[in-house]
């Protein structure tokens, strides 16, 4: 009966995405890979669609266990096996299609004892790909990937001990 608020035009589109993501029961599936090496530091690939640092994501597969420690052997170059830490979903911007939309994310993890030598740079390539190592710290004062990526990174850092 009475009116509380104004809802502003970003808000109600990003309600109407929602809406509509829901209806269809869509769910955006994929598999974060949490590589850390011994000092704490984490993996991160410059994602040129979301033009920001990212932990490495692959699309959630059936045989995703196997599809995962395929994926991070290939990465590194040496036979790992990933630990599965657990499942969460987000509700977020996508930067590189410009709606919101739920995400499903899986979350694998390997601890390194030894990054393999070609890794051993502060910028490296990987199949054309560009990678860095980050601390937590380092990633939580980069304002780019806070404004792009803060749920994931509360993501990691709640799920996996430090």
């Amino acid at each position: 009966d009475e009116k509380i608020g104004k809802l502003s035009d970003r808000d109600l589109t990003k309600v109407l995405q929602l809406v509509m993501e829901i209806n269809t029961n869509m769910r955006h599936c994929f598999s974060l890979l949490a590589i850390m090496d011994s000092n704490g530091r984490y993996l991160q690939k410059l994602d040129e669609r979301w033009k920001c640092w990212l932990f490495p994501y692959y699309r959630t597969t059936d045989s995703n266990k196997e599809n995962i420690d395929n994926k991070a052997s290939e990465l590194l170059r040496v036979p790992v096996t990933t630990t599965y830490v657990k499942k969460a979903t987000h509700c977020k911007y996508s930067v590189s299609d410009d709606v919101y939309k739920i995400y499903e994310h899986k979350l694998y993890k390997v601890k390194l004892n030894k990054i393999p030598d070609f890794m051993n740079s502060e910028l490296f390539a990987v199949d054309g790909q560009t990678y860095s190592w980050k601390s937590i710290g380092d990633i939580e004062q980069d304002p780019n990937i806070m404004e792009k990526n803060d749920d994931i990174l509360a993501f990691v850092k709640t799920s996996i001990k430090l």
